[in-house]
């Protein structure tokens, strides 16, 4: 569905009008006084273009286009004239990926086989719709802001609670490898690896109260229990995923394979640390991934970075490791988490794999996705 946008700006010398082509998600214009229009929200190393008219009779059917590649933040510039006491502009481009927060169907059934590295399993789930993408940052600062706005969460320079229930630790704000941050008023995100990147320094207390406010700000009947932390998994809103339900989704209807794709693995298909010490790691890079070992923790990579499973998720191996619902069945005192990450190799990313922590500890290399019900 493409959505035709217009806006206007009125200056002391110069009307500015601006339209621009929208697909699945928005692209936001805005004007800078020095000559510069700005278009955020656009899908990163793609190309943006502008045209622009002093003349309304047949708006644009003659002008030239300027284009520019748009930045690692989503955002185009570009230089505009300013000799015309009116002018009219048109922005177009790629919107940043719709993949972003969008949830999928996993269908109901059973998935069994022989794992080459675990041995012989069985899951067996009823149908539920998960998020395609680990949650970012982008959602994480509308959620929380809501939450801090309706009184839920509690906020320090270092830290965010909740404000009802059994108090915990939901986001460690001075955590080196924490992309989301507070004025005092507002949460925000880094320029750097904030957009469009997952959130990590996440607790598990954290994405469980992230989805009851997700569901109260949706008007849907939150699963989690703040005093206790317990779950209703009947209950209508969001909520993490089982353990089993994160396998099922993660083998995406392959049976007995290591991986979402089969049983190597490579930098090809996710962001993982590679090592010769796993005969299944074939990667012709090896250490951390070379498109995001910038240097500066996390080397987090934006979410749809990488292809799909077949049910139509990203990251299901790699990039951050996710919670789940799970007590650790031998030690009720931990959470379960899955699906390797950028900082350790390839064994830890495989889809028998399990790993566990406290759920009150944050860590650089942990996010979450959340699931829902699909009656």
């Amino acid at each position: 569905m493409i959505k035709n946008k217009m806006v206007i700006w009125t200056t002391a010398v110069t009307v500015l009008i601006a339209t621009f082509e929208v697909q699945a998600s928005e692209i936001v214009v805005s004007w800078q006084s020095n000559g510069v229009l700005v278009a955020e929200g656009m899908e990163p190393g793609t190309t943006g273009s502008l045209k622009q008219t002093s003349s309304i009779t047949n708006l644009f059917a003659d002008s030239s286009s300027d284009s520019v590649v748009v930045d690692s933040n989503g955002i185009a510039r570009f230089a505009i004239s300013m000799s015309d006491p009116v002018m009219f502009f048109r922005v177009s481009g790629t919107p940043a990926s719709s993949a972003v927060q969008s949830m999928v169907l996993i269908p109901s059934g059973t998935n069994s086989g022989t794992d080459p590295d675990f041995g012989a399993y069985s899951l067996s789930v009823d149908a539920f719709y998960m998020d395609a993408t680990e949650v970012v940052n982008d959602t994480i600062v509308e959620v929380m802001q809501w939450a801090y706005d309706n009184g839920r969460i509690l906020i320090s320079a270092s830290t965010v609670q909740n404000a009802t229930g059994d108090a915990q630790e939901l986001l460690d704000l001075d955590a080196s490898g924490c992309q989301i941050i507070w004025n005092g008023e507002r949460f925000g995100m880094n320029s750097a690896k904030g957009s469009r990147y997952p959130c990590v320094e996440i607790s598990w207390c954290g994405a469980a109260a992230f989805c009851n406010y997700r569901s109260e700000m949706e008007g849907k009947t939150p699963c989690y229990d703040l005093s206790d932390w317990s779950c209703n998994l009947d209950a209508g809103g969001y909520r993490l995923p089982t353990s089993d339900e994160w396998e099922y989704a993660a083998r995406g209807g392959l049976s007995g394979k290591r991986f979402p794709w089969g049983d190597t693995i490579t930098h090809s298909e996710a962001n993982y640390k590679s090592s010769t010490s796993y005969n299944y790691d074939t990667s012709a890079t090896r250490g951390y991934h070379p498109d995001y070992s910038d240097g500066t923790y996390p080397y987090t990579s934006p979410v749809g970075s990488f292809g799909t499973n077949s049910y139509g998720l990203y990251d299901m191996a790699g990039n951050v490791m996710e919670w789940c619902n799970d007590k650790h069945p031998d030690y009720e005192e931990f959470r379960v988490f899955r699906g390797g990450s950028w900082y350790y190799t390839a064994d830890l990313a495989l889809c028998g794999n399990v790993l566990m922590s406290k759920p009150y500890f944050t860590f650089y290399h942990v996010g979450f996705r959340s699931v829902m019900p699909a009656h």
